[in-house]
Parts: structure tokens; sequence; C-alpha cells
């Protein structure tokens, strides 16, 4: 996400369904080479946080989330699977 009063200003937001989810995410190649390249590019440090969703009574129907992980997380294959 952007923001909208500073266009240098992003939000990435990740939902996982498991806690075992989000460790196979960060124990991915890919997640290795995401700081070297993409911190030399920002103005500041990126400002990581971790927030537990609130219980809306199945709002999360429609979520956007990372439950069908598989072996090969290769960014060129990650979204072969998008529609």
């Amino acid at each position: 996400m952007q923001d909208v009063s500073d266009p240098r200003k992003f939000t990435i937001v990740e939902w996982y369904l498991k806690e075992s989810r989000h460790m196979y995410h960060l124990e991915n190649p890919y997640w290795k080479t995401f700081d070297p390249y993409v911190n030399p590019l920002l103005e500041k440090p990126m400002d990581l946080r971790r927030f537990t969703e609130l219980d809306m009574d199945g709002a999360r129907a429609g979520a956007h989330h990372h439950e069908d992980a598989r072996a090969d997380t290769s960014v060129s294959t990650m979204y072969d699977d998008a529609v």
C-alpha cells in the first residue's frame, strides 16, 4: 500500500494462518535476498511491526493470505498459480 500523503512511503501487509507459515516465509532463500537488495534503496531503515488481527467473526473470509506455501519458493515461480 502507498501512503496517500507521501508517495515515497509504502506498507506491506502479510497475513498468515499459522505462525509456522510465517516462519516458513522468513526461512526461504528469497527472503534472505530481500534486505540486501531493498535496504540500499531506502531513505531510512525499515520499520517492521507485528500485529494481531481483531476477531471480526469471519471477516477474513475474503482476505489474501499465504496458506498454500510450496517447496519451490523462487520469485520466478511463486505466483505461477495466480489467477
